[in-house]
């Protein structure tokens, strides 16, 4: 890609957090990492997150729960500089 508008990009963005949001297998998991490395952020899959603190699967948290409440994650990632977080349809 065109460094220019890389650069461009970084500026107009200038470190905020970037929430990829979309249906499941809309390619968020292929696009994040890329824009990640493009812009040099750190990736952060929301789902892999949640099921590690959670210790159960996001199928789990849905079944228990329905839809869950994940505004402390918003709130982690808003504070968070520089991050690009992939939501893989759970949001």
């Amino acid at each position: 890609m065109e460094k220019s508008i890389i650069e461009k990009t970084n500026k107009i963005i200038k470190g905020r957090s970037i929430f990829l949001i979309g249906m499941m297998a809309s390619g968020k998991s292929q696009t994040g990492p890329v824009l990640a490395k493009l812009l040099s952020y750190k990736y952060i899959d929301l789902d892999k997150l949640i099921e590690k603190i959670s210790k159960k699967s996001i199928n789990e948290i849905f079944q228990e729960n329905g839809f869950p409440d994940l505004e402390w994650f918003f709130s982690y990632f808003y504070q968070s500089s520089h991050c690009n977080a992939g939501t893989e349809g759970s949001l």
